[in-house]
């Protein structure tokens, strides 16, 4: 079943609960395991590291990251060598975005979040040590140039970019984990929607900020992909396409960029999570759980890390990080 519903590999994952966010009231409508739309995790299919969903959830997220704890700072040969790693997080007011920009705060290194809504970008940073909050609107280049001047300039340069801000297919069918759509039934203007935020958006980020890195001797960006096989899933217009591209365009950035000393990789959940992106009215079906947003706690905090330098051109599965590193490490 697993290797069928996950064509891009036998991705192990933790189980998650919902978050009470996406509880409600009344019986809400279950997935068929069989048909659904998008990965699901199998209760028994993990290495059990988590607490229970009970716990404190701050407390897991610290648990998550206390192997990767160690205080981030700028790596050798960079000319602010022990200072704090100065990270931009796009769509960092919530969900992946929040998680990772979190994760980085509480072990030093300088965030600057961006939003659609500058008020609430300061809002949210506001709640983070040492962040700033900065509108950004991904789609808009103007927009994008003054967001990127801004972040510069209140955190006196970028040593890493996260690229995650965007939108998912509830934007394009509110329906889509029940009654998922075939793709000549989607408006070509949310086609474009999708497409500029996911797609484009990673693009006029990072190309606003590379050659900036480049000048201070180099940089890292990581950007956040999904699984390939919801890349591919029916009634999955435009959100899957979107992704496939934004995850193509960061494989030519790695080949372009190769050698130069900024690095690029790719970084992934590994399976559905708990984020806007979700109907709050599904719940996965029983014995399954959606993964939570703090999974990639431990895989962006040591991609900020020393032991990363030089890391390049690398796709990691997040719920698969202790795993990956063991493998990496033995190549090295």
């Amino acid at each position: 079943m697993l290797r069928r519903m996950h064509p891009d590999g036998p991705e192990r994952r933790h189980p998650y609960d919902l978050g009470h966010a996406i509880r409600t009231g009344h019986k809400p409508p279950r997935l068929d395991f069989e048909r659904a739309p998008i990965p699901i995790v199998p209760v028994t299919d993990f290495r059990p590291r988590v607490r229970p969903a009970t716990e404190d959830h701050g407390r897991e997220r610290r648990l998550s990251t206390r192997r990767w704890a160690r205080p981030l700072t700028c790596q050798a040969g960079s000319q602010d060598r022990g200072n704090p790693m100065k990270v931009l997080v796009t769509g960092g007011t919530s969900g992946l975005g929040l998680a990772m920009a979190s994760a980085l705060a509480a072990t030093g290194a300088t965030v600057a979040l961006t939003g659609r809504s500058g008020e609430r970008a300061e809002s949210v940073a506001a709640g983070l040590p040492g962040a700033t909050g900065v509108e950004m609107d991904v789609r808009d280049e103007s927009s994008v140039a003054r967001a990127v001047d801004r972040a510069w300039s209140r955190l006196g340069g970028i040593d890493m970019l996260v690229n995650n801000a965007g939108i998912g297919m509830r934007t394009v069918n509110p329906r889509f984990m029940t009654q998922p759509q075939g793709f000549w039934e989607v408006p070509s203007d949310a086609f474009r929607a999708v497409i500029d935020t996911n797609l484009t958006g990673y693009f006029l980020v990072a190309r606003e900020i590379t050659p900036r890195m480049l000048a201070s001797g180099g940089g890292r960006i990581v950007n956040i992909s999904i699984n390939h096989s919801t890349m591919r899933r029916a009634g999955f217009v435009p959100y899957g396409p979107s992704r496939a591209g934004s995850e193509a365009l960061s494989r030519i950035m790695a080949a372009d960029l190769r050698g130069t000393g900024v690095t690029v990789n790719l970084l992934l959940p590994g399976g559905a999570t708990v984020t806007g992106m979700l109907p709050q009215d599904v719940v996965a079906p029983e014995g399954h759980r959606f993964l939570r947003p703090a999974v990639m706690d431990p895989p962006i905090v040591w991609l900020a890390s020393d032991d990363a330098a030089g890391v390049h051109d690398e796709r990691i599965v997040a719920t698969e990080f202790e795993q990956w590193l063991r493998d990496w490490e033995s190549r090295q």
